[in-house]
C-alpha cells in the first residue's frame, strides 16, 4: 500500500531539522527516519522531491560531493540538505 504524505509537513520537517543543527549537513532520509521511524522507506522519495522543491525556490542549499551544488551538477540521488548559505 502506497502512503501519501502532505508535502508541507516535510518542508517543516526539513526547517525543523536546519534549525536544531544548522551548521550541520543531512541526508534526506534522515528527515522520514525521524518522522515515520517505522516506515521511512515509504517516504524518501517524497523527501527528496521536497527537497528539490525547496533548493528550487532558494529556501536550502544541497550538497553534493562535500560541495555546493548547483543544477548542472546536482546528483538528485545523492545529495546532503543544509541551510541556505
Amino acid at each position: 500500500m502506497k502512503y501519501t504524505v502532505d508535502i508541507p509537513i516535510l518542508e517543516l520537517a526539513i526547517l525543523e531539522m536546519i534549525r536544531m543543527n544548522p551548521n550541520q549537513s543531512f541526508d534526506p532520509a534522515e528527515v522520514v527516519m525521524w518522522l515515520f521511524p517505522q516506515s521511512w522507506e515509504y517516504f524518501v522519495d517524497d523527501v527528496v522531491a521536497e527537497a528539490e522543491k525547496m533548493y528550487d525556490q532558494g529556501k536550502i542549499s544541497l550538497i553534493f560531493g562535500g560541495e555546493s551544488s548547483n543544477k548542472t551538477t546536482l546528483n538528485k540521488s545523492a545529495f546532503k540538505i543544509t541551510a541556505k548559505k
